[in-house]
C-alpha cells in the first residue's frame, strides 16, 4: 500500500465536489440496504457498507478482529497507531444514537514539521459490487487542515485518489469539530467496467490518505473514522443473475 499511495505524488490526484447527505448505516459489513435501493431507468442505486468497525461485522477479513484496519507513516514523520476503540462516557458519542459500540481510531504522533503525510487501510482491497458513485465516511475532526482522500484502484488496476469533502460547506480539509459526513465522489474519468466483461465490474477500496497541513504538524493528533459506505450502481450485476452463463478467469 505505501508503494501504491507513493504513485500519487508523481500522477496527481482527480478533484471532485461533494454530493448530498444521507442517512448513516445499519447494515453488516457487505451488505446493501434494501430501504435505500433507488431505482430510476437502467440505474439500481444501492447503498453498500465497507465497514462499520464493529467487531461481529466487519466484512474486510475472516481472521483478525475488527477487520485488521492499519496504518503506514514514514519513520521520520512520525508514529501512527489505529485501532478500534469502543464507545463511552470517556470516548465520547457515535454519530449512531443507539446502533454502534466502536469507530477506528487513528493517533499521530509528529516527529518533524512539514509536509507530512500517512494512510490508514484495511488488510487488503476492498472490492465494490456495480459502478460506484460516491464514497462516504463520518469523521470526526478536530479543526486541523489536513485533507483527506480515498485511494482506489479501478478496473485497469490504476491507482487513483479522490479527495473528501464535508457535505456541510463542501471544504476540503477537516477543519470542523465533532462528527461530519465526508463524501469522495467518483468522477466519470475513473474506469469501472468493461463491455466485455459482465462479472468483474467495479473499484476496490484500497484505503484513505491524509495529507498534513506543513504548519499544524507538531504534537499528536487523533482522527475518529466510522461507517464507510459506497453509494453504487447494481442494475447489471442484478440483471446478470438472471444470465445464464459461465464465469471467465479460471
Amino acid at each position: 500500500f505505501a508503494v501504491l499511495t507513493a504513485q500519487i505524488h508523481a500522477q496527481g490526484g482527480t478533484q471532485t465536489t461533494a454530493g448530498g447527505g444521507a442517512e448513516p448505516p445499519d447494515t453488516a459489513a457487505g451488505e446493501t440496504k434494501e430501504s435505500k435501493t433507488k431505482t430510476t431507468g437502467k440505474e439500481d442505486i444501492v447503498t453498500y457498507l465497507i465497514d462499520d468497525y464493529e467487531p461481529q461485522s466487519s466484512g474486510t477479513s475472516d481472521d483478525t478482529p475488527f477487520g485488521g484496519w492499519w496504518g503506514a507513516m514514514a519513520i521520520d514523520q512520525g508514529i501512527i497507531s489505529v485501532r478500534p476503540i469502543r464507545f463511552s462516557d470517556a470516548t465520547g458519542d457515535s454519530p449512531y444514537p443507539d446502533k454502534k459500540m466502536h469507530y477506528l481510531g487513528v493517533k499521530v504522533q509528529y516527529m518533524m514539521t512539514g509536509f507530512n503525510a500517512f494512510s490508514v487501510a484495511p488488510p487488503r482491497p476492498v472490492r465494490i459490487p456495480g459502478i460506484t458513485k460516491s464514497l462516504h465516511i463520518w469523521v470526526s475532526g478536530r479543526q486541523y487542515r489536513h485533507r483527506l482522500t480515498a485511494i482506489i484502484e479501478d478496473y485497469r488496476v490504476d491507482i487513483k485518489e479522490i479527495p473528501f469533502y464535508q457535505d456541510e460547506g463542501n471544504q476540503d480539509n477537516l477543519n470542523f469539530r465533532a462528527w461530519k459526513r465526508l463524501t469522495a465522489q467518483i468522477p466519470p474519468t475513473v474506469i469501472q467496467d468493461d463491455y466485455h466483461d459482465l462479472w468483474n465490474r467495479g473499484i476496490k477500496f484500497v484505503g484513505f490518505y491524509v495529507h498534513c497541513e506543513p504548519r499544524e504538524t507538531n504534537g499528536t493528533f487523533y482522527m475518529a473514522l466510522d461507517g464507510l459506505e459506497a453509494e453504487t450502481d447494481v442494475f447489471e450485476e442484478n440483471r446478470a443473475k438472471e444470465i445464464k452463463d459461465v464465469i471467465d478467469g479460471w
